[in-house]
C-alpha cells in the first residue's frame, strides 16, 4: 500500500485544532502508512549591527520579543508533533 503524505499548515487557531483532530480521526486506522508534516511559516529576523546607536539598540530589544515568540511557537509546534505521536503516528512519520 502506498503511503499518504499530509501537509498540515498550523497557525494555532481554532480551525487548525479542528483540522488536527480531523487528521487524527480520519487516518488513525492507517497511521503506519501516513506521513504528516506540520507547517508554520514566519519571516526570519535579520541580524542587526547596533554600533552604539540608540535607535538600533531599541530595535534590537524589540526584536528580542519577536525571537522569544518564535521560540515559543516552535516549542508549541513540537508539542503538536508529540500529540500526533501519542495518538499512534510513528515518530519518524511526523515532522515539522
Amino acid at each position: 500500500m502506498a503511503s499518504e503524505k499530509i501537509l498540515l499548515p498550523y497557525n494555532f487557531s481554532k480551525s487548525d485544532k479542528k483540522a488536527l483532530d480531523f487528521v487524527v480521526r480520519t487516518f488513525s486506522p492507517s497511521v503506519k502508512s501516513v506521513h504528516v508534516t506540520l507547517f508554520h511559516a514566519y519571516t526570519p529576523l535579520p541580524k542587526i549591527e547596533t554600533s552604539k546607536s540608540t535607535v538600533m539598540e531599541r530595535l534590537t530589544s524589540g526584536m528580542g520579543y519577536a525571537r522569544q515568540r518564535i521560540n515559543e511557537l516552535e516549542k508549541d509546534l513540537q508539542q503538536i508533533r508529540t500529540l500526533l505521536i501519542e495518538k499512534g503516528f510513528p515518530r519518524d512519520h511526523v515532522s515539522t
